[in-house]
């Protein structure tokens, strides 16, 4: 009996420790975003906030909030070049009514307390995903590495330091939020309740409607566990056709939040169509996301591409290679349930370049937030799988690789929060895109 109770002690005492390192980590993380972004908030307004902001007479006090939904043409007669969403302006007010003027500093602290909310969603989003592959114990240390990395990357913080991006941030969190709901509460889905962080996110952003897509791509990929090339077999049909009659809710209200925007505004005039020239860009995008992503050097503002629409163009060739090596890995990574997660976020990344990359605003900074969501989830899902597979095929090396990974990991995130902060010490760009194009 001795020996048998040995192993359960053992097992609780490894948790124990677990345990107690996660709350190291996740400390060090806090100390981390804090430090990035202790700088963040003497900021002024930029270019881009004075139309949504300064100069938006509804969102200077709480009395204009009710025309806000119930008069949204009135509310938009004299800015024609501002689009129609009524959560980014409501929370814009409230900013306003709590600071009891146009103080920055309290914009800036809403803003870096959504930045706090979207961490923490996105580390409880991967781990979610990551437990529905493969459910393991350092699952919750890459969700982890995945958050703090979102919220410090270099690119994702000049897209926070102006408040008119707030809208792909409520956007973001509204998927987030409907997948947590989704996924935490099953028992509630019937009553569709897992719909409405989704319905305030598209409020403020058109791209909170992605949630019914990426739900799908879900349900296909976890619940129904098929790959990419069973989900186009005659034999998965009856399992994508339920899938498909699931996420019918889903699809329906993200059709009506569209229509009734694009009613008040039209999304083709403020957010550029749905043509042949955003299909022939969309090469040269995925390959400006990846590069930014990667090496995210410059200012996001002073590297806006002049987008050719020639197919001859060497980068449309470059591009058109980036995505077929996406489109292979992400291929190839669905028929294993432990690199599903992988084929989702490459998913992921695909839907948010395609959503947010058009003719109009060619590749701007605040849109980069997103996609590279997707990407943070693909690419530590599969560094994650190959960690496991090499210690189990080289137990001796493992030992090792630990720190340099460990190492690795602490100096890419080091990298990226002191380029937020000298970021934020030197102020973003105030060049508009509207001269930089001209």
């Amino acid at each position: 009996m001795e020996i048998q109770r040995t192993p359960p002690a053992n097992s609780s005492q490894r948790g124990f420790c677990r345990n107690n390192w996660f709350v190291l980590f996740s400390v060090a993380g806090v100390f981390l975003v804090l430090a990035s972004y202790s700088n963040f908030f003497h900021q002024p307004f930029h270019v881009g906030d004075s139309q949504v902001i300064e100069g938006y007479l509804y969102v200077q006090g709480l009395e204009s909030i009710p025309q806000l939904f119930t008069e949204p043409r009135e509310v938009l007669t004299h800015l024609d070049s501002v689009a129609y969403r009524p959560v980014l302006s409501l929370s814009f007010s409230f900013d306003h009514w709590l600071a009891g003027s146009l103080d920055p500093r309290t914009f800036h602290f809403t803003q870096f307390i959504l930045i706090v909310f979207l961490g923490l969603g996105f580390a409880a989003f991967c781990q979610f995903i990551l437990d529905r592959a493969f459910l393991h114990w350092s699952n919750k240390y890459i969700a982890l590495v995945a958050a703090l990395w979102c919220c410090v990357h270099f690119a994702n913080a000049e897209t926070f330091i102006e408040m008119s991006s707030r809208a792909s941030v409520l956007a973001t969190l509204g998927v987030v939020g409907s997948f947590l709901l989704y996924g935490g509460l099953p028992t509630w889905r019937p009553s569709q309740v897992y719909l409405v962080p989704m319905m305030i996110g598209t409020l403020a952003h058109p791209l909170g409607v992605l949630f019914a897509p990426l739900l799908l791509i879900y349900g296909l990929l976890f619940e129904k566990r098929l790959s990419c090339r069973e989900m186009f077999s005659a034999k998965a049909w009856p399992k994508v056709r339920h899938a498909l009659e699931k996420t019918l809710p889903a699809f329906f209200t993200g059709m009506g939040l569209l229509f009734f925007l694009d009613s008040v505004t039209p999304l083709q005039k403020i957010d550029g169509g749905l043509g042949v020239e955003t299909l022939l860009i969309q090469p040269v995008l995925w390959l400006d996301y990846l590069y930014r992503f990667i090496i995210p050097i410059g200012v996001n503002h002073d590297m806006v591409w002049s987008v050719s629409k020639s197919v001859g163009d060497l980068r449309f060739f470059a591009g058109i290679t980036c995505m077929g090596l996406l489109v292979r890995l992400m291929w190839a990574s669905s028929r294993k349930k432990e690199l599903r997660p992988v084929a989702f976020g490459i998913m992921w990344f695909i839907l948010g370049v395609y959503s947010v990359g058009n003719l109009e605003n060619r590749m701007s900074a605040p849109e980069v937030l997103f996609p590279f969501m997707g990407l943070l989830l693909a690419l530590m899902a599969g560094m994650a799988y190959h960690l496991r597979h090499w210690r189990r095929c080289y137990p001796q090396r493992f030992s090792l690789m630990i720190p340099v990974v460990l190492l690795s990991g602490v100096l890419v995130l080091c990298i990226h929060a002191i380029g937020t902060y000298q970021l934020h010490a030197r102020g973003s760009s105030h060049v508009s895109y509207p001269e930089m194009r001209g």
